[in-house]
């Protein structure tokens, strides 16, 4: 293992007392038992999630991310060693004709078994387990400074003065940015995404608290406008966009409305990292495909699983590409039905070049 703060590996039999032999400083994981998650990984997963301090992110981006650096870590030297052995004598059987299964399925055997069990261990971090582990490590080493907390968006928002509010009422924005969960609004908010990019950003639940009732008065005074859905690949996620153009409280016969968010046919650029699902049985219909409605039925993509930076850019993309194809006449392709194994336009899909942020595992 590796101290964070003076980064000297450590062979666990060097470490005394739960301490770094080299700086003295304590492990906050080094004998934690439930997880195989320790100090360095974190730190490492933390690195990433915030671009190395400049991002804000979440325990969503957090958990994912350390799913993610576990997965990598599943082919271990030993169930290497082990399959050769067995590979070896497997030629040597071959070659010389003489037949001992005992001996040819011993190693093969244990490697097999051995690697099932290290994949369970490495691929079944729960929530609870990492929440735990994450507990123990900010005790010891602090909370890092970009990490965001529940509802820190609404803590942001001022209450507006009650002369301002009848005064802002008669504006709007070009631009939205709707979400299916507070902790996206909470990143974009924490992120400056809003400000940079003028644009309002609400969650659909109603969030944050303050000032939206106002800013969704706002939005309705743009016949234009132009809506970017941003969802996790779930039943309610994949179905907001339908539901934000049928709602005359929000887009019904206004603006564009684009699903800009994850579907089920996303899951093949994150393998391993769903979930399962939360409800029951999902119906195709209402924007979802009949194998949509299948997958979604078993398994669910948080939006988690993209590192924040990312997703920032990547919306940043998708709102100048949307407003390129309505100011050239095909606002139908970009606001159209978004049903269909991930139809409509959802510009999550696509490679990242240079121009935003370079290629990942997405897309």
């Amino acid at each position: 293992m590796k101290c964070v703060r003076c980064r000297k590996d450590c062979r666990r039999r060097d470490v005394r007392d739960n301490r770094c032999p080299g700086c003295g400083q304590a492990f906050a994981l080094a004998n934690h038992t439930e997880t195989p998650i320790r100090d360095y990984l974190l730190h490492l997963a933390i690195e990433r999630v915030s671009s190395r301090g400049s991002v804000f992110f979440g325990r969503d981006n957090l958990y994912h991310e350390v799913r993610r650096r576990l997965g990598k870590r599943q082919s271990d030297p030993l169930s290497l060693a082990l399959g050769f052995v067995g590979v070896v004598l497997i030629v040597v059987v071959v070659a010389t004709r003489h037949i001992d299964w005992a001996i040819l399925i011993l190693p093969t055997a244990v490697g097999f078994v051995y690697a099932r069990l290290r994949q369970r261990y490495f691929d079944g971090l729960s929530r609870p387990a990492f929440e735990r582990a994450l507990g123990l490590y900010l005790k010891a080493h602090g909370a890092p400074p970009k990490l965001l907390e529940p509802a820190s968006a609404a803590r942001q928002v001022a209450p507006f003065d009650p002369r301002a509010e009848q005064e802002l009422a008669h504006y709007s924005f070009d631009r939205a940015v709707i979400c299916d969960r507070s902790e996206t609004v909470d990143l974009l908010i924490a992120n400056q995404f809003h400000f940079e990019n003028n644009c309002a950003v609400l969650g659909i639940d109603g969030y944050p608290p303050q000032g939206f009732a106002l800013v969704r008065r706002m939005l309705r005074n743009n016949p234009r406008i132009l809506v970017l859905v941003l969802h996790d690949a779930t039943e309610d996620g994949c179905q907001l966009a339908q539901r934000l153009r049928e709602d005359p409280d929000w887009f019904r016969d206004q603006g564009t409305v684009v699903d800009v968010g994850l579907r089920p046919a996303h899951a093949k650029y994150f393998p391993k990292l769903q979930e399962g699902a939360i409800g029951g049985r999902v119906e195709p219909g209402r924007a979802i495909s009949p194998s949509e409605a299948e997958w979604l039925s078993k398994f669910a993509l948080s939006l988690g699983v993209i590192p924040p930076e990312q997703i920032i850019k990547r919306l940043f993309r998708a709102i100048h590409s949307s407003e390129q194809a309505v100011a050239a006449g095909v606002a139908g392709a970009v606001g159209g039905d978004v049903g269909g194994d991930g139809g409509g336009v959802i510009l999550f899909g696509t490679h990242a070049d240079a121009s935003d942020g370079g290629g990942d595992s997405f897309g």
